[in-house]
């Protein structure tokens, strides 16, 4: 396997992109490493809500495969469903204090 720096200023002819669906180290290709591929973006199917993968990707050129990208992990989530309205509690000359009451499926995980 060759150092990144011999993929500069080289044509980049695929990649490879992996995911560990279980994060046991054991990747999957999904994409690349099959076939010429270039697109820069890919949809990955059949990912569960709450879940953590990791990926990885590895670009080719004319004399082979660089080495894997740093791993990502991500967390499949969903957009928050449209909020409650805001109860009012109380009002001064200065303040108004009002409770949220947020909708919001966060799987036990700190809202941040």
């Amino acid at each position: 396997m060759l150092p990144d720096s011999r993929l500069n200023g080289l044509q980049v002819l695929s990649y490879s992109l992996e995911i560990d669906y279980d994060l046991s180290g054991n990747f999957k290709v999904v994409t690349g490493q099959h076939h010429d591929s270039l697109s820069l973006s890919y949809i990955v199917r059949n990912v569960n809500k709450g879940n953590t993968y990791a990926c990885r990707y590895r670009a080719r050129n004319m004399y082979g495969w660089s080495d894997y990208s740093p791993i990502s992990y991500l967390v499949v989530a969903v957009e928050p469903a449209v909020a409650n309205k805001p109860i009012f509690v109380s009002a001064t000359n200065t303040n108004i204090t009002v409770n949220l009451n947020l909708n919001c499926d966060h799987r036990g995980s700190a809202i941040l």
